[in-house]
């Protein structure tokens, strides 16, 4: 499903597209992609209700970086905000890169990033 928000076109993924035993989704980067971030997919939501009136995530990469990200709430959604642009600057996002969100169940995601060739580059 396309979802345009800010200027964020993505493609969503269900969750546990890639791992079963692990709470996951995905995002496709494609044109019209600003540093505002992604929202999470309305039917992930149900694994960080509990938890996300602290209203920070943490993403982290392969190499063990960390980025604290303030979601901002949007009627029903939850979208990555502030210090997004700087984990989209530091991981040097591009367009028709994927990304993995894996979540831990403690508000971190592990967030690998693959090519449009499929490698894995973060």
């Amino acid at each position: 499903m396309a979802n345009s928000r800010n200027s964020l076109i993505v493609i969503e993924g269900p969750e546990n597209s890639f791992h079963d035993d692990e709470h996951s989704f995905y995002k496709i980067v494609l044109p019209g992609t600003s540093t505002n971030g992604p929202a999470i997919p309305p039917s992930f939501l149900e694994h960080i209700d509990d938890k996300v009136d602290l209203n920070v995530v943490t993403l982290s990469n392969s190499s063990g970086s960390k980025w604290f990200v303030q979601l901002r709430h949007e009627g029903s959604s939850l979208i990555f905000q502030d210090g997004w642009e700087e984990f989209y600057r530091d991981n040097s996002l591009k367009i028709s890169d994927l990304l993995l969100f894996l979540y831990d169940g403690e508000l971190e995601f592990r967030v690998s990033v693959y090519d449009k060739n499929g490698s894995k580059i973060a």
